[in-house]
């Protein structure tokens, strides 16, 4: 049998032999519309019982595998809400799961996202549905790595951390292993120094209880959107002659970072090496970061003005114009001119490498599309008079970060809506209810205060503010204008190609061979 969801998150059961459908399960009742996405299922079986469990927006799903029907002892006949007890109430955690979870004896192992409050990495009991631990992607007072971050009450007050690339788990020695991305905001977040943990790492935990064994941070303090983006991969290696159970993780970087997985032993070649400060008042970059020197990277790490595109003269010229105004370079952090750099949808993406065990060698595709990332302070100019300065709306736009995917000017990118026109379409009770809620692959935001969500509605409904923008004397908020791909006049990359490549990586002598 196949167990397959839809993007309406719909589970269906298949007869893999003939493709007929044996049963399917709509999770919504009544009404409810549900957000995000879901990229996978787990199988759970004990004795004559087997389910399906699987999540949909911030519900966690057990669906008796043989029937098709809810597990009505699972907590709330059959879901758990992964919202509640946690840091704040249900309603404004805002949490979501994206990757596949995974099992541990009767225990189900998930990561979770928000764009809200920090986030997290759960084991809910297959039986009962509650929870039975928890792990603190931003370490609260009294844990591990709370002195790693300037903001005390970053652990209350911040959001972020997720882990939504997925969970290894090791069941022979009772580990599970998963990865985190950056503390919101990406690119700017003020007076806030230190490495952030546990932003940017591959954690093992104990998978009867949680608690931390070791970690790694693969990028310190990430300015960057530089998440990992993929579950780790147990994998079995040799160092200096001797078998040693080893775990890998990707990154967007194009590297491959290789651990003892017992240990957290480090196997690969690592280098910490300086860094540029950052140059937007407020913001403290971390000074070095790690630079993997073995294996070899399998994507492109630096933006080179000899590797601009040659598509046409018109499109060179294009690219150069660009380049000569921007800083590209190893780990510059964000700045008003805009920086250049390969790594936002990879390297590495989401659905990570393939091991073949017998031959120890990886297989991954990489991703090597170039970013222009430039900020703005959003309280620069703040009068009224000043045709230059924001609108209280548009600075709560960006401030949200709605700019990165619908872009500065509202236009959207690819599937990414275009927002210019919504007064055509929507009330302003429309647009409030889908900014609180989320909507498809849109989060929720519910921690945006009741005066902004009001300045950020009539911004949307296009209706004219005359008030000046929220300003704090002498203190610059800064935010991106957009994930904006550097690409030429026509669309196309703005870089030579590949654009994008598969990859075998021999793990015994970390060679890269390309394979198209």
């Amino acid at each position: 049998v196949m167990y397959v969801t839809t993007p309406a998150h719909v589970l269906i059961a298949l007869d893999a032999t003939n493709g007929k459908e044996l049963w399917r399960f709509v999770p919504d009742r009544g009404k409810e519309k549900f957000t995000g996405i879901n990229r996978g299922v787990a199988y759970w079986h004990n004795g004559d019982e087997s389910s399906i469990l699987y999540t949909v927006s911030n519900y966690l799903y057990r669906v008796d595998a043989q029937t098709g029907k809810a597990v009505e002892a699972f907590g709330d006949e059959g879901r758990a809400n992964l919202n509640e007890g946690l840091l704040k109430e249900a309603d404004k955690m805002a949490i979501t799961s994206p990757g596949a979870p995974n099992i541990y004896k009767n225990l189900l192992i998930l990561g979770a996202v928000s764009w809200s409050a920090p986030s997290n990495v759960s084991a809910f009991d297959i039986k009962t549905g509650k929870r039975v631990w928890v792990f603190n992607s931003v370490p609260r007072p009294g844990e591990y790595g709370y002195d790693s971050w300037g903001n005390k009450n970053f652990w209350k007050d911040g959001a972020g951390v997720n882990s939504w690339g997925g969970i290894a788990v090791d069941d022979e020695n009772g580990m599970v292993y998963f990865s985190t991305g950056q503390p919101k905001d990406d690119f700017y977040r003020s007076d806030n120094k230190g490495q952030q943990l546990y932003g940017n790492c591959i954690v093992a935990v104990n998978a009867e209880t949680g608690k931390r064994v070791w970690h790694y941070q693969a990028l310190h303090h990430d300015l960057w959107d530089l998440d990992m983006p993929c579950a780790p991969v147990l994998v079995n290696l040799t160092d200096n002659g001797k078998a040693v159970k080893g775990v890998m993780q990707l990154t967007k970087t194009g590297n491959i970072l290789l651990f003892d997985r017992l240990t957290g032993r480090v196997l690969s070649k690592v280098d910490e090496v300086p860094v540029p400060a950052s140059t937007l008042p407020g913001e403290y970059a971390y000074p070095t970061q790690p630079k993997v020197t073995w294996p070899e990277p399998f994507s492109r790490q630096v933006v080179k003005e000899n590797e601009l595109t040659n598509r046409t003269p018109e499109a060179h010229t294009y690219a150069k114009k660009i380049f000569s105004a921007s800083d590209a370079g190893w780990f510059i952090p964000p700045n008003l001119k805009g920086i250049l750099y390969y790594g936002i949808h990879g390297g590495s993406e989401w659905g990570g490498g393939a091991y073949d065990e017998q031959e120890n060698t990886l297989y991954i595709n990489a991703n090597e599309l170039a970013w222009h990332i430039k900020m703005r302070d959003i309280n620069e100019n703040a009068d009224a008079a000043d045709k230059s300065s924001l609108s209280p709306g548009n600075g709560v736009f960006l401030k949200m970060g709605c700019s990165g995917c619908h872009g500065a000017d509202r236009a959207g990118q690819g599937g990414i809506p275009n927002l210019t026109q919504l007064d055509k379409k929507y009330t302003a009770a429309d647009i409030e209810k889908i900014v609180h809620n989320g909507r498809k692959a849109m989060p929720a935001f519910k921690q945006i205060q009741e005066k902004d969500m009001k300045d950020l509605v009539d911004f949307l409904l296009n209706k004219t503010n005359t008030a000046q923008a929220a300003i704090v004397k002498n203190k610059p908020e800064y935010r991106s204008l957009g994930y904006n791909k550097f690409l030429d006049q026509d669309g196309y990359p703005a870089t030579a190609p590949p654009w994008g490549t598969l990859n075998a990586v021999d793990l015994t002598t970390g060679a890269v061979q390309r394979v198209t």
